[in-house]
């Protein structure tokens, strides 16, 4: 999915997969990673709640201009050393009992904001040139060799200055396994940045946006995200920067079942995945909705 310069995916055994509206199958018992792409020229803060639960402990992710970033796993009492991934399993009688039904469940919300361009400084550099004074058995007059340059003149030159100031006590995270993605935390650089107004009004629009998710969430949702296997994805910290104040999100439905049975997904439906025609057998891509033969609805397997 993509939306205002960021590209969401999500991926099993590091295979994009592929979404059919907002919603992406894949079998119960998958790990999955969620792929995150920026495709501005600067930097981006990325908050990540899955279930409606903040799965980097209150950190955001901050993916670099033009550079991606594949969270694989929850980050849990500050512990940026390792975690267990993200496991899709099926929300049975006994965890409804235990934990209940949440109307978010099977959801992933991706919101972020991009961090604010550098600024551009103009400064002028004058030279001044003395005139001289030449005196001959003639009248004095002032004289200017051709070779010389012209006495005055100014040249103005603009240039992309970093900012060297930065807020005190934000704490960031970056990603050390090869790539330059950073955490930060968000709620810091929300207080920096925006006047409370500004804020207000931020806190709001998210609280609009959340409750919208909430009434589109489906009450068939009968998938979750628990803890899986262990992950030695680590994170290390950086400085924090200054963030725009608009705030965008995508959200993303996990489905492990298909279809108006009910049918759990057998195998998970990639990018790359194609099916047949149920009536003629030809092949097609997965993001077909009709034969191209016969003319059959291409149903999911």
């Amino acid at each position: 999915m993509y939306k205002e310069q960021l590209a969401l995916a999500i991926k099993q055994n590091g295979k994009v997969l592929r979404e059919h509206g907002d919603a992406v199958y894949l079998p119960f018992g998958s790990e999955y990673s969620i792929f995150i792409k920026n495709l501005n020229s600067v930097r981006a803060s990325v908050k990540v709640t899955i279930d409606g639960q903040d799965v980097t402990d209150g950190t955001s992710l901050v993916v670099e201009p033009n550079s991606t970033f594949d969270l694989e796993r929850f980050i849990k009492n500050g512990n940026f050393e390792r975690g267990n991934k993200f496991r899709f399993i099926e929300r049975t009688g006994a965890i409804e009992d235990h934990r209940g039904i949440k109307i978010d469940d099977g959801l992933v919300r991706v919101e972020w904001q991009f961090a604010k361009p550098l600024p551009k400084v103009e400064f002028e550099d004058i030279h001044h040139y003395k005139r001289h004074h030449y005196h001959y058995d003639y009248d004095y007059y002032w004289h200017r060799p051709p070779h010389w340059p012209r006495p005055y003149w100014s040249t103005t030159y603009t240039s992309n200055a970093a900012s060297s100031s930065f807020s005190l006590g934000d704490v960031q995270y970056t990603d050390t396994s090869g790539s330059s993605e950073v955490l930060c935390n968000a709620a810091d650089v929300a207080v920096n940045n925006l006047s409370n107004s500004l804020r207000s009004a931020s806190f709001n629009t998210v609280g609009i946006a959340q409750s919208s998710i909430q009434a589109e969430a489906s009450v068939d949702v009968a998938g979750i995200t628990a803890p899986g296997a262990i992950s030695e994805q680590k994170f290390t910290t950086v400085a924090s920067f200054a963030l725009q104040d608009q705030v965008h999100s995508i959200v993303i439905r996990l489905m492990g079942r298909v279809g108006e049975a009910k049918q759990k997904v057998k195998k998970s439906v990639t990018v790359a995945t194609r099916v047949k025609c149920s009536s003629c057998g030809k092949s097609a891509k997965s993001s077909e909705k009709f034969c191209a033969r016969c003319g059959t609805g291409l149903q999911l397997a």
